[in-house]
């Protein structure tokens, strides 16, 4: 494992390990329409036109997204997705985020 790959895995396990420290009210809303504690949005895009296909991103977006959940986040997962897809999927992101709450970003792909 290359030391940039190594370093990326270390700091998403930093980051998985201190959302524990984050406190969930008892009776907190889940939906994705209404106030939530912690919401998600997770994009992983594998599939170009212009430069190729990636191998990963979208294994590890299904992979990030599904610890989230673990962790009592509301997640989107959005894979292989256009570029209109995506700025709608972060503009409704941005309108269900609450000023209480968690919101966590995570993008596999070309950047």
């Amino acid at each position: 494992m290359n030391t940039n790959k190594l370093t990326f895995w270390m700091i998403v396990w930093i980051c998985m390990a201190m959302i524990h420290l984050i406190p969930t009210p008892v009776n907190s809303s889940r939906s994705i329409y209404r106030h939530v504690d912690r919401l998600a949005l997770v994009i992983g895009n594998a599939e170009y036109t212009k430069a190729g296909r990636l191998l990963n991103p979208v294994n590890d977006a299904r992979d990030m997204a599904q610890k989230l959940e673990a962790l009592d986040f509301v997640v989107r997962l959005l894979t292989n997705a256009t570029q209109r897809e995506m700025e709608d999927a972060i503009r409704q992101f941005g309108k269900e985020l609450s000023q209480e709450g968690v919101g966590l970003f995570y993008f596999a792909g070309h950047g």
